[in-house]
């Protein structure tokens, strides 16, 4: 395991893929805030097992991006905006600390595919491509994290980019 990783070890390939697309499926408003959703549907829709399901539901609980309730299924979490303004407030501050950090210790190719990110951001923006834009600039986070080489900055506002991402 790297020194620096920001992000948590994955506990299987499919977990952690479960994970991304189940994240995605909240970000992108595809799972309505506030609905319960059984683990067999989600089973069914994602077309996997129960481990890696309840292991990315974990995942996600820990997020506060849903609520599990025991026998009754999974809450998608609501957007809450109060909850909204205090991200905000924090990613202000934890944001301009990873950011000042990376750009100091930037590597030229990591330089180099920020730029690349940037440009296809706005290119999936011009197109109304949300899904794409989403994944590009959960890309440009992560690597601005790996960049900072700061595990407690990044491990905090890994928490909060979905929530900024779907609000």
């Amino acid at each position: 395991m790297k020194i620096f990783s920001t992000r948590s070890p994955p506990v299987s390939g499919l977990a952690e893929k479960v994970n991304q697309i189940f994240e995605e499926m909240i970000e992108t408003l595809k799972l309505q805030p506030g609905t319960i959703i059984s683990e067999s549907d989600l089973q069914e829709r994602l077309e996997i097992g129960r481990t890696p399901l309840r292991r990315a539901l974990k995942r996600l609980a820990q997020k506060r991006l849903v609520t599990i309730l025991p026998r009754r299924g999974t809450l998608i979490s609501k957007v809450d905006i109060q909850a909204q303004l205090e991200i905000v407030k924090l990613r202000k501050v934890v944001d301009k600390l990873i950011v000042g950090e990376a750009t100091k210790r930037l590597t030229l190719n990591q330089a180099l595919r920020l730029g690349e990110i940037a440009e296809e951001i706005v290119v999936a923006a011009e197109r109304d491509n949300i899904l794409e834009f989403i994944r590009l600039d959960n890309e440009f986070d992560q690597m601005l994290q790996v960049a900072s080489r700061n595990f407690f900055a990044s491990h905090v506002v890994e928490t909060t980019h979905a929530h900024c991402r779907r609000f």
